[in-house]
């Protein structure tokens, strides 16, 4: 097995703590995450810190917010102690939905390069 497939096979125990703070974080720049996208990064933190930087870490951040306000008012006070912030969440609600708009526009026209790489095998 590779170094590529070790890391692959990796756990890191997130709490959920770490997840939330994280999806707070990721929200402070811009990324619409839920605590799950939230666990997906602080791990990937978790493996950069062990690793020492001069080697590249991928990792998706693929919920989307359109569900999550209802249960975030109930666990953001919980785990963090602190309250969602209804405004931040909203805008990148609303930046998530048009990105999802736009991104389903591109698929139905043809215009994703790598979404036709993948359909005709044709990997340039």
């Amino acid at each position: 097995m590779g170094r590529a497939e070790e890391l692959c096979n990796a756990v890191y125990e997130v709490s959920d703590y770490e997840a939330y703070a994280t999806m707070i974080r990721l929200w402070m720049v811009g990324v619409p995450a839920t605590p799950s996208g939230g666990s997906y990064v602080a791990g990937a933190l978790k493996l950069a810190d062990e690793l020492k930087g001069g080697e590249n870490i991928v990792t998706l951040v693929f919920d989307s917010l359109e569900f999550y306000q209802s249960i975030l008012n109930v666990w953001i006070p919980k785990i963090l102690g602190s309250k969602l912030d209804d405004t931040v969440f909203n805008d990148l609600k609303t930046q998530f939905l048009q990105e999802r708009a736009t991104h389903i526009s591109r698929l139905k026209k043809g215009e994703n390069r790598l979404y036709n790489s993948l359909m005709t095998n044709n990997f340039e």
